[in-house]
């Protein structure tokens, strides 16, 4: 498995990108319902079509985040003596090993930033570029695959339904939708990328709440 449609960035040493895969959710609980309204067979006709027929569908899923990985798409920028001998990387530059593929991993962090976090944290950032060290000159750096955890992801939905018969054949069914009924912030993956200017941050969340008013005819 690659990262992100990127390689791996050191083929000699694979078993440091042994780890959880892009798309594990380590804790995940979801549920789905129907519930059929008491009917009013014994109601006044009027009482009946107005009152009866209606179904509730909520629908909800609670999820952890799911992992990523710190890596730079930077190019390689030397430092060179008068002579043109490199001896050492500008700030910010990547490419550590020079192997002219700008996708390689910094060293492990000097701090844990592992464990989990609010909202904010992903918002303000959890960790700055700098937290991060650069690999000796030609060499890749030493961070695990999969090391930290991105937002966790909650959502509830719920489904109104309205059955009106029509006739002995007929049926129509009209459907009030809402989706992500709370409206809860679902903030979208970190930026992981050295390189990026909101690097260690959420920047996007997933939908709010939105609402559709569906139809159906059955015979």
């Amino acid at each position: 498995v690659t990262d992100y449609g990127q390689d791996f960035p050191d083929w000699h040493n694979l078993s440091q990108y042994q780890a959880d895969g892009n798309w594990d959710a380590r804790h995940r609980f979801s549920f789905m319902a129907v519930y059929r309204l008491p009917s009013l067979s014994h109601s006044p006709a009027l009482v009946r079509r107005v009152a009866g027929g209606w179904e509730l569908a909520p629908t909800g899923i609670l999820q952890s985040g799911h992992p990523f990985t710190v890596y730079t798409t930077a190019s390689f920028q030397p430092i060179t003596n008068s002579d043109g001998t490199v001896i050492g990387l500008m700030p910010g530059s990547g490419d550590f090993n020079a192997d002219g593929y700008n996708y390689d991993f910094p060293n492990m962090p000097s701090q844990s930033f592992t464990g989990s976090h609010s909202r904010q944290d992903y918002l303000r950032g959890l960790f700055a570029a700098a937290d991060f060290p650069v690999p000796a000159l030609g060499q890749e750096g030493n961070e695990k695959r999969s090391l930290f955890t991105g937002p966790g992801f909650a959502n509830f939905n719920l489904g109104v339904i309205k059955n009106n018969q029509i006739g002995e054949r007929l049926k129509l069914q009209v459907r009030f939708e809402f989706f992500n009924l709370f409206n809860r912030v679902n903030l979208r993956g970190v930026d992981s990328d050295l390189s990026s200017g909101t690097f260690g941050s959420s920047v996007a969340t997933y939908s709010p709440r939105t609402t559709q008013l569906g139809l159906r005819l059955e015979f």
